[in-house]
């Protein structure tokens, strides 16, 4: 299964609704790191095993264990995916804004990096595959 940053899986269990998102994956490990994917708390190590394309087995029976993948489209769009999108670009401060932060300034951003915050959310918003 491809397992990447930013996938939500929802609980298998009958009656949890709980929701994982994943943080950290590296290919050919067998565990990824997870949080809640509403609030981000609960950061923990799950094994890859546990996680799987869909709620239902391969006889059409819905899975009672593990963690089934919520197809990017079926995800609502929530300020928390717009931070992590807009957190997902690089802003490199200079020495100059590093001293002003540090004496309690202000930095405004140049409009480079305006320009690819806007293309961030917006490349979210427009791709329904896009992952959150």
């Amino acid at each position: 299964m491809n397992v990447t940053v930013g996938q939500i899986y929802a609980s298998c269990r009958p009656g949890d609704d709980r929701r994982l998102r994943i943080e950290r994956f590296e290919p050919g490990y067998a565990s990824a790191f997870v949080v809640d994917a509403e609030t981000g708390h609960r950061p923990r190590w799950i094994l890859i095993h546990a996680l799987h394309p869909t709620p239902r087995l391969r006889n059409g029976r819905p899975r009672r264990t593990g963690y089934a993948l919520i197809p990017p489209e079926n995800i609502p769009l929530t300020v928390e995916r717009i931070e992590a999108a807009l957190r997902s670009v690089r802003i490199v401060l200079g020495p100059n804004a590093l001293k002003l932060l540090d004496e309690g300034g202000a930095v405004g951003l140049s409009g480079g990096e305006y320009t690819a915050m806007a293309r961030a959310v917006l490349e979210l918003v427009t791709a329904p595959s896009a992952q959150p």
